[in-house]
C-alpha cells in the first residue's frame, strides 16, 4: 500500500466529525474582516491535532505548521470568509445569520463560495497528515486566508499577498503553485437539466442556491489536498 493509501485509510473514522464541523461552519458564516469565531474554531482544531498555530495573520487569518523533519515545505491555502447573500438552499443546516456589514447595513450571510467546504477539507487533511508522520517528511503549512472575497488584506500579510487572484500568494515569494476547484452536482439533477437544455440554470459558485452535497465533495477535497501535499513530501 502506498503512502497516500495508508494516510487516506484513516478518513472514514474522521468523516462524521468532518461533516459535523462543515455543517457548523455553514450554519455560522462570517463576512470578510469579521471571521473571528471561524478563525478561533479552526485554530482550536489545528492545535488539537498537533500543529503549531499562529493567529491574527492579516487580521483574522490562521496558519498551522506541521514540521516533520528535513525536506521540502508545502503551503496549502483555503479561505475563512462568507458572502453577503441570503441562502436559498432549503438545507436543514442552512444559514439564517444576519450581521452589520462594514457600511453599517444589516445583511444576510451565506457560505455560497464553498469556503466552509474548503476549511473542513483542510483541517481533516491536516489531521490525517499529523496522524501518519511516518509516511512523509518535510514541513506542511496550512493557510486559512482572511477576507478572500474582498482581497484587501494584501498589505497586512508580509510576503503573502492575498486576493481573489490566488497566484499572488506564491508569486510574492517566487515559488511554483497549483490551483484547483472542487464541486459536485447530483447525477440525476444534472442529467435532467441537460435533457431539458437548462444546464445554465444549475446553481453555481456565489449563488444563494449553491450547496454541493457533503459527499463525495468533502472526501474528494480531502483526497486532493493529501495528494497535493504528498507530491512534494512523500518519503
Amino acid at each position: 500500500m502506498g503512502s497516500i493509501d495508508e494516510i487516506l485509510a484513516g478518513y472514514e473514522a474522521l468523516r462524521p466529525g468532518q461533516e459535523a464541523f462543515y455543517q457548523d461552519l455553514h450554519r455560522h458564516p462570517e463576512l470578510s474582516h469579521q471571521e473571528h469565531d471561524t478563525a478561533r474554531r479552526v485554530a482550536e482544531r489545528l492545535r488539537g491535532d498537533g500543529l503549531t498555530v499562529q493567529t491574527g495573520i492579516g487580521g483574522t487569518g490562521v496558519v498551522g505548521v506541521l514540521a516533520n523533519g528535513a525536506g521540502p515545505t508545502v503551503l496549502l491555502r483555503c479561505e475563512l470568509d462568507a458572502l453577503p447573500l441570503r441562502e436559498d438552499t432549503g438545507a436543514p443546516y442552512a444559514s439564517t445569520v444576519t450581521v452589520q456589514d462594514a457600511g453599517g447595513h444589516e445583511v444576510p450571510v451565506d457560505h455560497a463560495g464553498g469556503h466552509d467546504m474548503h476549511m473542513a477539507c483542510m483541517t481533516t487533511m491536516a489531521k490525517l497528515m499529523a496522524d501518519h508522520r511516518d509516511q512523509w517528511q518535510g514541513t506542511l503549512i496550512t493557510l486559512f486566508q482572511p477576507a478572500e472575497e474582498t482581497g484587501d488584506r494584501a498589505g497586512q500579510i508580509p510576503r503573502q499577498t492575498v486576493s481573489e487572484d490566488f497566484s499572488k500568494i506564491p508569486d510574492a515569494v517566487g515559488v511554483p503553485y497549483c490551483y484547483w476547484a472542487i464541486g459536485f452536482t447530483d447525477r440525476d439533477t444534472y442529467l435532467a437539466a441537460e435533457k431539458d437544455g437548462h444546464l445554465d440554470d444549475l446553481p453555481t459558485n456565489h449563488s444563494p442556491k449553491f450547496l454541493p452535497p457533503m459527499q463525495p465533495t468533502l472526501r474528494t477535497g480531502t483526497e486532493a489536498l493529501v495528494a497535493a501535499a504528498l507530491a512534494w513530501l512523500v518519503r
